[in-house]
């Protein structure tokens, strides 16, 4: 690291936890940090810019824009969105306390930009989901290409129930782009489920992740209209109920996910 920047620079507890938040999600909006850090009021808010912005200066953070097209208003909506630059996450391994294991995010299109904050809003939502239901919530973001390769994996225990069965796994498949890549009339996507089900319950499974080979795959479309396709098409391909399609934003604490062949809702709490 540079000297100078370094001598410079006090790693205080404030701005140690900012950098934890993105190890923590990887990518956050400038108002994810409010929440997160219960900056409500202008002040706090105003003190929040700041800091972000001292951090990027610094080249500790990298710092991207997006539009937020479906905002109210005649105008478009634009925010900053933070990652941690390759300084940032070894000011991170300096500071020590948490895994910071983690490898520097590369530059990102704004589509594949938008996608990762699909996936930081839904690791938010299950998150309190959690808090709400007393339970406890496991999420891995890196290292994840085995077999397959999702864009997440997490587990939800619920304390209450014996140890054995306390714990359900779960694979992420963000789809916010109509389905493409299709070969023999199954889409990209399709084929990566028939990844999922040929893995489900294997010694492949469980050499892979050593904790699990049963799971579930949530994956989350942009729309009610896309996941009706696209359960439609499960159920002629691949009507597997190990397949939870959920539309980005629905609340977790209600039966908001939908299996191919079924009109009952399901939940996490299942």
């Amino acid at each position: 690291m540079n000297q100078k920047r370094q001598a410079f620079f006090r790693l205080t507890k404030q701005r140690k936890s900012i950098l934890d938040l993105l190890c923590r999600y990887t990518y956050l909006r400038t108002s994810h940090f409010y929440a997160l850090t219960r900056a409500d009021r202008d002040g706090a808010q105003r003190a929040m810019r700041r800091l972000l912005h001292d951090f990027w200066k610094r080249g500790y953070l990298v710092r991207r824009v997006v539009v937020d097209y479906d905002a109210p208003g005649p105008f478009p909506r634009y925010e900053n969105v933070y990652s941690l630059s390759s300084s940032g996450v070894e000011l991170l391994r300096n500071s020590g306390g948490l895994d910071y294991s983690l490898i520097c995010t590369p530059e990102k299109s704004p589509h594949s930009l938008e996608h990762d904050i699909w996936i930081t809003e839904f690791h938010l939502a299950v998150e309190r989901f959690c808090d709400l239901n007393g339970w406890t919530a496991y999420w891995q973001q890196y290292n994840l290409k085995r077999t397959v390769n999702p864009d997440a994996l997490f587990a939800l225990t619920d304390p209450r129930r014996p140890e054995d069965e306390s714990t359900s796994y779960y694979f992420l498949e963000m789809e916010r782009s109509r389905q493409g890549s299709y070969l023999d009339v199954r889409s990209g996507l399709l084929r990566k489920l028939e990844r999922y089900a040929e893995y489900y319950g294997t010694e492949r499974c469980l050499r892979d992740w050593e904790w699990f080979d049963e799971f579930r795959v949530v994956i989350v479309v942009a729309n009610e209209t896309r996941r009706t396709n696209l359960l439609l098409q499960l159920s002629e391909f691949l009507p597997d109920p190990a397949f939870w399609v959920l539309v980005q934003g629905s609340d977790l604490s209600g039966d908001c996910f939908l299996t191919p062949g079924e009109t009952r809702g399901h939940s996490l709490l299942e």
